[in-house]
């Protein structure tokens, strides 16, 4: 929700438009009755693969384009103007095998419009379909030796494109993904992602200028302006991502007077939370556990007991715990695995979820009292009920008109899916609980 009240109010600013060649696909010889397209699917070693691919991995931002979307395209002081008003600077025409004449011909006119058109090594081969193939073929063919003197034309895609004056987002070389989108007043949006296993801290560079960035942390609800600086890029951001994590961040055409963004760093030795923990399990099945105590965290599968293995659910962890001896401003909560996601509360107000890869809670120190109460309701997946409604014939597969199918051969008992045979996966809260103090 967080992230959609953003993205949903902006258009995509994306500057390539990439010809989908479902043609070829059509043309491909499958083993079944219908071709499913799930993925990749026959297009993998294609040109059509290879651009896409280097596209997404060196930050140009783009959309695919179909036959009938070309067919219904503009141009427009150069740019192209698809049916849902979006604006682009070039299109992309792959290497393919076959291309409808009309789609061709559509292309032929965008680029006597003034278009930008980038063929990679010369584009289609030939016309798509055996309607008036001669006649078909003859135009075509015309058409292309045409066309090949007015477009940019080549192998090397990237050469093609910094020719074409496209931009790239340069924070996909240090490991970090994002969408970049345009409102109605001109100023830009961006989602952005830690793609990377560790934690990125430092200047992060976006393809455009701007005076002002604010950023929203759409997991907390924390928001501020971030520091800028000019580069030759257009603008650095400092930012500090954990694996996973996104942000938001809004640009602004003047300098911002508000807050920076509050980052924490750690300020002090970690104080272990121990003590006796009492698991009580909340809601779930097939049924609810026994609630049990521990002094050392495990997962709940861990234990003996079958109805522990079989359950999938929520159950909360509780330890009451004296407040350190440290004064600090804030806090922070760090546990060491959880299986699958948690909700963390203190003295019974919520403090944040986590959904990993990273479990870790930050909190106002002034909610530490002489003596405190921690939950953590840890949520886990439906695997392990799925696991046992199979090995109990137990129906649970409410479909209407859909094939059940496994994807791997052992998951499958007479063609149809089963999960009989699956292990418990690990569930539950396990290793160290510690508090950490923040500045």
């Amino acid at each position: 929700t967080g992230c959609q009240s953003f993205l949903q109010r902006a258009r995509s600013d994306n500057d390539v438009l990439l010809y989908y060649p479902v043609y070829d696909r059509f043309s491909e010889r499958g083993t079944e009755m219908i071709d499913h397209f799930d993925g990749i699917g026959t297009f993998a070693g294609s040109s059509f693969e290879r651009c896409a691919t280097l596209m997404l991995e060196k930050g140009y931002a783009f959309d695919f384009i179909s036959d009938k979307q070309i067919g219904e395209s503009t141009v427009e002081d150069g740019l192209l103007k698809t049916p849902g008003n979006s604006h682009y600077k070039t299109i992309v025409i792959p290497r393919t095998s076959y291309m409808p004449l009309q789609t061709l011909e559509k292309i032929s006119s965008m680029a006597e419009s003034g278009a930008n058109v980038i063929f990679i090594d010369n584009g289609p081969a030939t016309v798509s379909g055996y309607s008036d193939l001669e006649s078909n073929l003859t135009r075509f063919q015309e058409i292309l030796a045409e066309l090949k003197k007015k477009v940019n034309n080549g192998r090397d895609l990237l050469l093609l494109l910094e020719e074409a004056g496209i931009r790239r987002e340069p924070m996909f070389d240090v490991g970090i993904q994002g969408i970049r989108k345009k409102d109605q007043g001109g100023d830009w949006t961006y989602f952005i992602n830690n793609s990377n296993p560790t934690l990125f801290q430092g200047w992060l560079p976006i393809a455009i200028p701007v005076e002002g960035i604010m950023l929203f942390d759409p997991m907390t609800g924390s928001s501020g302006k971030a520091r800028i600086r000019k580069s030759s890029a257009g603008t650095d951001v400092f930012v500090r991502l954990e694996p996973a994590q996104s942000l938001i961040l809004e640009s602004y055409t003047t300098a911002l007077e508000v807050p920076h963004f509050p980052y924490m760093e750690e300020d002090g030795e970690p104080v272990a939370l121990t003590g006796k923990w009492r698991v009580t399990f909340e809601h779930g099945g097939p049924e609810l556990p026994p609630t049990f105590e521990t002094e050392a965290l495990q997962y709940w599968t861990e234990s003996s007991d079958e109805s522990y293995k079989n359950f999938s659910g929520v159950a909360t962890y509780q330890l009451s715990f004296k407040k350190p001896s440290v004064d600090a401003r804030r806090w922070l909560l760090k546990m060491e695995s959880v299986k699958e996601t948690a909700e963390v509360f203190l003295n019974g107000k919520s403090v944040g979820k986590v959904i990993g890869p990273v479990y870790q809670v930050a909190f106002d120190g002034a909610l530490l009292k002489r003596e405190n109460v921690l939950q953590i309701r840890v949520a886990n997946l439906m695997a392990n009920r799925i696991a046992y409604m199979d090995r109990k014939n137990i129906f649970w597969k409410r479909f209407y008109n859909v094939n059940f199918p496994a994807r791997l051969r052992e998951n499958a008992k007479d063609n149809v899916f089963t999960a009989a045979h699956w292990p418990p996966r690990p569930s539950g809260l396990k290793g160290k609980v510690e508090l950490v103090p923040l500045r």
